[in-house]
């Protein structure tokens, strides 16, 4: 909140009630229900290609095997792919 802001509060500082953790945002209208994904196999440079071509700002990263984690990568929070696309572009 603006309040939060202004004091240059943490998080932690906050006081919630019960009530409110209970409380949530549906973000279904915002997402997309079909990203797209890539294997873990699949190269860092046709990763790189599909994720620039396609102007993507998330994309995951499933796993060869059926296994309990899902990698989700995004333009801010994979050097490799941001260094990549710098030298490509």
């Amino acid at each position: 909140s603006v309040e939060l802001a202004d004091k240059n509060c943490k998080i932690d500082d906050l006081e919630l009630t019960p009530e409110e953790l209970e409380m949530y945002v549906d973000l279904h209208p915002f997402t997309n229900t079909t990203p797209y994904t890539v294997v873990e196999t699949m190269s860092v440079a046709k990763a790189v290609v599909l994720f620039r071509s396609v102007a993507l700002r998330h994309m995951l990263i499933m796993p060869k095997y059926q296994g309990p984690e899902v990698s989700p990568i995004n333009s801010n929070g994979f050097p490799i792919i941001n260094n990549l696309a710098h030298i490509w572009i």
